[in-house]
């Protein structure tokens, strides 16, 4: 058994150089032509016309209705309200910003002009009898959409009103985020916006850019610079319907947010308590994490330096600590840690993190479900070495269970439906052969069925090699009936933090029946073995003349078969999907072997193959029927 063993060191220097990394760039852009479809619902929070000059209101601490993921890794974050600003764009949080202009949002220095989404930012009022800004969520967990909406918005120009816009800046409860336009009205002249998202600091952005001349709202260009803006005249608005989309990376935010106590002065032989209060959490269902309190110390002679659970001698400035968190923290708790100097002349200050690592499907309750064929790629970084109840129990080696003698850990789960009986196949194996990086090269996998063990692998026990190392799993051959929901488990090999990686986790209907439905004609048979879907089976012809042109035909489908020309046809002509040609070799016989794909469109169908020769007679195989579940 091989198995990859690494340390995962959680120290505050890796934690404060993450925080540079840029929340905005695990997004994916699109831009798409559509229907804008106005909002009528949820709460108004102006409505024109108001006066001028403009107050540049910002409407702050709205409820965005469920638990927006913004970003990814330790600077993406997860909220619940938002700010919106009478000037196009939205803050998300319940922080104000430092200025409540910022008619230029993605461009602004000021450090509290982080975590937002510009939609159209200028100088806007609501100027008109029909103008308005509002808020309302709309649809269904998990489907949910907060869209904010300006509607019949102007922006000033030299005291007067005379650009009309329609726009909404909307945020998927999956993480997407979307600005959406409506009717644009530029009677004259040519005017700038701002369009795109702002991360965690003034440098990490995503804006769009057009110019005067070059490209427009239907191809806009990405901003090599933070002070790119669109250009909206006469001839270059946009279209109404018009959606740019920014698409998050497959990891939402993995950090909790904590808010720390002020820096404390840590006197030669004094102690100070470390204070860390969550300011905001993960959806509890997948949040644990490690509290870790950072004591620093300054340069100079070393200190020893302990908390209350672990003692050691730690030079300056490496004084990190942990509290395992067991729980779902929740908004509010306050955790302390001591930290003391017990003796020198350094002194110093403290802090603390919350680092939190989550994979959705980390516990049973986040399963992801999964259909036939090659799901992922899927991966156990970052899930925790939990055992869960229930279903990291040791399985002992039997027929049913198969060859498990660990329970592994670094598990994610998954639930897989069948739409009819029969059996099927789960495995990680992979058809590369190749150890490629980052791969997970060591499983255990384990099917249950209302909570029961029924199936387990470590190492595939055949004698088909398994993944590039032969240590991933495969079970096959499981018993499965329409309309179960079956819970899959894949662990990582070993214990602890061993054996991260990705994978495919491969699902395949095995050959649950094989029928001939009728007896040869001039002596002509067909027989064959196919097996589970995704694997390499036979198909033999036997009995024609010594030498003779021959057509063998699949038709997906089965058929109660009809005469022609002194033989029955088990075909269904009008769905024949595949035909080869073939020549007999001298005694009257052909072969063929071939791999049978993992079509999805075969899951619960019946294959029809017949075969037939020209040689001088004609000749027709009895049918042969292969069932994928039943």
């Amino acid at each position: 058994m091989k198995s990859t063993l690494f340390r995962l060191v959680l120290a505050a220097s890796c934690v404060l150089s993450s925080l540079a990394a840029q929340s905005t760039a695990t997004y994916t852009f699109t831009n798409s032509a559509g229907t804008y479809t106005p909002i009528t619902g949820g709460e108004v929070l102006e409505s024109g016309p108001s006066p001028l000059p403009l107050t540049d209101t910002f409407y702050s601490a709205r409820a965005i209705g469920f638990e927006f993921p913004f970003g990814a890794g330790p600077t993406g974050r997860w909220f619940t309200t938002l700010g919106i600003s009478q000037n196009g764009w939205i803050k998300l949080g319940s922080d104000l910003p430092s200025s409540l202009t910022l008619q230029g949002f993605i461009a602004s220095t000021a450090t509290t002009s982080v975590y937002g989404v510009a939609g159209c930012t200028a100088n806007i009022a609501s100027a008109l009898a029909t103008s308005e800004i509002r808020i309302e969520t709309i649809g269904t967990a998990p489907s949910r959409i907060c869209v904010i909406q300006w509607k019949d918005v102007g922006r000033v120009l030299s005291g007067v009103v005379s650009l009309n816009f329609n726009f909404q800046i909307r945020l998927h409860e999956n993480g997407v985020i979307e600005t959406a336009y409506g009717s644009f009205s530029v009677p004259t002249g040519t005017q700038t916006v701002g369009v795109g998202l702002k991360g965690n600091s003034t440098t990490d952005y995503r804006a769009l850019t057009s110019t005067s001349t070059v490209a427009s709202w239907i191809a806009p260009n990405q901003a090599t610079t933070v002070g790119n803006t669109m250009y909206l005249s006469t001839t270059k608005l946009p279209d109404s319907g018009r959606t740019y989309r920014w698409t998050p990376a497959a990891s939402p935010p993995a950090f909790v947010t904590v808010t720390t106590s002020p820096p404390a002065f840590i006197p030669a032989g004094g102690t100070t308590l470390i204070t860390a209060t969550i300011a905001s959490v993960l959806p509890a269902a997948t949040t644990f994490g490690t509290l870790s309190a950072t004591c620093d110390v300054g340069t100079g002679t070393p200190v020893p330096m302990y908390d209350d659970a672990t003692q050691g001698d730690l030079v300056a400035g490496d004084g990190i600590f942990s509290l395992t968190v067991t729980a779902n923290p929740t908004v509010g708790t306050t955790y302390t840690l001591p930290c003391t100097i017990t003796d020198g002349v350094v002194s110093g200050t403290a802090s603390a993190s919350l680092n939190v690592y989550t994979v959705a499907n980390d516990v049973p309750s986040g399963a992801i479900p999964v259909v036939t064929g090659t799901n992922g790629p899927f991966d156990n970084n970052n899930t925790l070495t939990l055992t869960h109840p229930n279903y990291g129990n040791p399985l002992s080696p039997s027929p049913t269970l198969g060859d498990c003698t660990t329970i592994g850990s670094r598990d994610v789960f998954f639930t897989y439906s069948p739409t009819c009986n029969g059996t099927f196949s789960a495995t990680t194996c992979g058809g590369d052969n190749v150890n490629l990086p980052g791969e997970l090269t060591d499983s255990v996998i384990t099917v249950f069925l209302n909570g029961v063990a029924i199936a387990c692998n470590d190492d595939a026990d055949d004698t088909v090699l398994c993944g590039p190392s032969g240590y991933q799993s495969r079970l096959q051959n499981i018993s499965m009936t329409s309309g179960q929901t079956y819970l899959i488990r894949v662990a990582s090999f070993g214990s602890a933090a061993t054996g991260t990686g990705t994978f495919n986790l491969v699902i395949n209907y095995a050959t649950a029946a094989k029928s001939l439905v009728g007896a040869p004609c001039n002596g002509l048979s067909l027989d064959g073995t196919l097996p589970v879907l995704g694997s390499t089976g036979t198909l033999t012809v036997a009995g024609g003349p010594a030498s003779s042109l021959g057509l063998l035909a699949f038709s997906a489908g089965g058929s109660t078969g009809a005469p022609f020309n002194g033989c029955t046809l088990y075909l269904e002509n009008s769905s024949i999907n595949i035909v080869f040609v073939f020549n007999t070799d001298g005694v009257g016989g052909w072969s063929y072997t071939d791999l049978l794909p993992s079509d999805p469109a075969l899951n619960c169908a019946t294959i029809m193959l017949q075969a037939f020769t020209f040689g001088g007679t004609f000749a027709a195989s009895n049918g042969l029927s292969y069932t994928f579940g039943t």
